[in-house]
């Protein structure tokens, strides 16, 4: 197991390394400069903005910006803000746990719905109820997550005046109340994936001899389907979930802005139309790193859980030491 976990967390270091250069790399050949939008189109002089490229280092070489602003990243130092005149920490950090909150909320709704609807189809497959689980997956799986947050925004806040269309709200239940919308709008197309993923392996279980030699010693269906069905469909219910897991942090932008959250994604549109690099720059960064260690929780969740890969592994290490033998 340490050994896993080190080979999991280099790999890890090494992409978030690589990661980090191509989102510096990336941002610094976008069209416009940091200049024009301190200065907002007003005249100024040529001593002034080789004052202000002195001052963030604009005129180094490519490599040496890099490494500068690596260097800041490892001590905790995003850079400056350029319009906002201030550290982009104070300007990410306020919008960190509105974005976590909205993907965790998303993601209970997901596994919740989708691994549910997604065994009831499976016992009932090829029945009405499969049928109708089935079809509105599809339906929910072809639709943009845009397209369901202005949908719910019209049935549930415009007509029916159930929800709040804006806002985080105060509080820990009123934060819930604010964020079911988004976390819907979010969850919808999602959660139907979930479903036909776990209908597909809770349903090829079921059907596996291990579960009719299970039924036919008298075992009651609920147990069957729970303990042979869904426990033993829980590692590609495991994969998908990590990987959802690590989208709904990185997706949240149209979703937060549509609903006029105060989160990551929403000042990371702020921050695209200023043309605002260091704030781009570190909110890409953060969402690199975020998905990228829930990758690395998600490997350590599929090699508890699949036996077989811990074996796979353990017969790999004992080759590599007779190897070494002389």
């Amino acid at each position: 197991m340490p050994g896993y976990v080190g080979r999991r967390l280099l790999a890890a270091g090494v992409l978030l390394l690589a990661a980090s250069f191509l989102i510096f790399s990336f941002i610094r050949i976008a069209p416009g400069s940091p200049e024009q939008i301190l200065f907002g189109g007003r005249r100024v002089t040529p001593e002034q903005i080789a004052a202000l490229r002195d001052r963030y280092r604009l005129d180094d070489p490519f490599l040496v910006q890099y490494w500068t602003w690596l260097k800041g990243i490892l001590r905790g130092d995003l850079g400056q803000s350029i319009s906002d005149q201030t550290s982009v920490w104070n300007v990410v950090e306020p919008r960190i746990i509105p974005t976590l909150q909205l993907a965790l909320y998303a993601l209970i709704i997901i596994l919740l719905v989708g691994v549910a609807t997604g065994v009831v189809a499976a016992v009932r497959k090829g029945r009405i109820t499969d049928i109708v689980l089935s079809g509105g997956a599809l339906l929910l799986a072809s639709v943009a997550t845009y397209v369901s947050g202005i949908v719910l925004i019209l049935v549930f806040s415009s007509w029916l005046g159930w929800f709040p269309t804006f806002g985080l709200g105060e509080g820990l239940w009123d934060r819930v109340y604010h964020l079911t919308l988004p976390a819907l709008a979010l969850a919808l197309s999602l959660t139907a994936l979930v479903m036909r993923i776990t209908r597909a392996s809770v349903s090829d279980r079921l059907a596996s001899p291990p579960v009719e030699t299970a039924r036919s010693r008298g075992l009651s269906e609920p147990f069957v389907v729970l303990h042979h069905g869904l426990r033993s469909s829980l590692v590609p219910i495991l994969s998908i979930g990590g990987l959802i897991a690590g989208y709904l942090i990185t997706g949240s932008v149209l979703v937060e802005y549509t609903f006029g959250l105060n989160g990551l994604g929403a000042e990371l549109v702020r921050a695209i139309e200023r043309k605002e690099f260091a704030v781009v720059q570190a909110i890409t960064l953060l969402f690199t790193a975020s998905f990228i260690f829930v990758s690395f929780i998600v490997d350590l969740l599929y090699f508890l859980a699949d036996p077989r890969l811990r074996g796979q592994f353990t017969r790999a290490r004992r080759q590599a030491s007779r190897l070494k033998q002389p």
